[in-house]
């Protein structure tokens, strides 16, 4: 019975030092971003908690050519605005066109 106090005790601070190390909060590892990105997808985000992000990185020579979205942040590297573009051109959601009425 004198060993189980001991063995217990230890078990309940290795947890309690686990739960505490999962719990730290640890600085952003992506740097602060800043100027325009663009991307050719977006990422899918389950709940509007997500962060909005790109997938597939293109340069702004690629982005001439290609159907893409134009991150634009300021400088306090918060995310701005999301736009659908080729090149300079703003383009719509779908390729249906505009619907006439």
């Amino acid at each position: 019975m004198k060993l189980y106090n001991p063995i217990r005790t230890v078990f309940t601070i290795l947890l309690a030092s686990a739960i505490l190390y999962a719990c730290k909060t640890t600085p952003s590892q992506t740097a602060q971003k800043s100027g325009v990105e663009y991307y050719r997808g977006l990422r899918f985000t389950e709940t509007p908690y997500d962060i909005e992000s790109g997938t597939h990185k293109l340069t702004p020579e690629e982005a001439k050519n290609i159907n893409s979205y134009k991150f634009t942040y300021d400088e306090s590297g918060r995310l701005a605005s999301v736009e659908y573009v080729r090149g300079d051109v703003l383009l719509g959601y779908s390729d249906m066109g505009t619907l006439q009425k």
